[in-house]
């Protein structure tokens, strides 16, 4: 299974200057092999789990807030 991430950037509205940023790699990754739990996916498929989304917003967001101050 391929290792996928997802970024959170916090960025200062005055002037768009990056503060902070996270980093959060996605618990599922690349679905290519077989379904979490499930069926064998056919040669050529890959797919993402929509809750790693959720995971890296949960996760990120506070890390690159506390990260920056």
């Amino acid at each position: 299974m391929e290792q996928s991430q997802g970024r959170v950037v916090v960025n200062r509205v005055r002037d768009g200057e990056e503060v902070a940023s996270a980093v959060i790699l996605y618990p599922d990754g690349v679905i290519d092999e077989k379904l979490p739990g499930g069926p064998k996916l056919e040669p050529d498929w890959a797919l993402q789990n929509p809750r790693d989304y959720l995971y890296v917003v949960e996760k990120g967001v506070s890390k690159a807030l506390k990260a920056g101050g």
